[in-house]
């Protein structure tokens, strides 16, 4: 994992176009928003969302300032919303090609494949990542954040990450880091279930859609899961 890891590091300021999808368990369809992430080193963030509104925000120190257009600011601390602690985390140890923050802040997990055979490979420190597929699986140490955000997936090829997975305990959230239009989601066939319950089933839907939207978008080893699907 550490060759992997710091083959990706990049020199900050860095900013890439975004596309997230937001599966909740309230709404028929994901919630989707586009825009530009900006990276600064460190936990430093801007986040601009462009479509289907405005809104801008920044990560400093433990806050996350938030201003959409036509609202007033808003300040969120960062312990008040694990699953953007979890998420910026994730982000600043990805950029910064830093490996020991990975170990350090979350139980890991690596997956590898050739890009072009889609055959699973050993995580080897030592490999060759140009012509590679991979997906980094991470599960929060702290066992109060991993509760509330049970983990995050990386998802690559080369020296580049496409995708991230945010997994909650009531959500699921998909950044795909693309100036690109999304294509069409697929079709996802309904799956009976008749003694679930309807929350059961909802949940059911949304992961299979996320899921289709990952095989989609980033299509790479193995399913969207937790850490320890390979060595670390």
């Amino acid at each position: 994992m550490p060759t992997l890891v710091a083959s990706l590091r990049r020199t900050p300021p860095v900013s890439d176009a975004f596309h997230e999808l937001r599966y909740r368990r309230a709404l028929r369809q994901p919630l989707q928003v586009s825009g530009l992430l900006t990276w600064h080193g460190g936990m430093a963030f801007e986040r601009e969302v462009r479509e289907p509104y405005r809104e801008h925000s920044r990560v400093t120190g433990e806050s996350l300032i938030q201003q959409r257009e036509g609202s007033a600011e808003r300040s969120v601390p960062l312990r008040r919303a694990p699953e953007l602690r979890v998420l910026f985390e994730g982000l600043a140890a990805l950029f910064a090609g830093d490996a020991e923050a990975f170990t350090v802040l979350f139980e890991t997990g690596l997956v590898l494949a050739p890009a072009d055979t889609g055959l699973q490979v050993a995580a080897d420190s030592d490999a060759d990542h140009g012509n590679i597929a991979w997906r980094l699986d991470l599960a929060p140490r702290d066992s109060s954040l991993r509760n509330r955000v049970p983990a995050l997936s990386f998802h690559g090829h080369g020296q580049q990450a496409r995708c991230l997975v945010l997994h909650q305990s009531n959500a699921q959230t998909l950044i795909v880091l693309d100036s690109q239009p999304l294509p069409e989601a697929p079709a996802v066939a309904a799956r009976p279930a008749a003694r679930a319950s309807r929350s059961s089933r909802v949940a059911e839907t949304d992961n299979a859609a996320l899921q289709a939207r990952i095989d989609q978008l980033c299509p790479l080893p193995g399913d969207a899961g937790s850490p320890g699907s390979s060595g670390n």
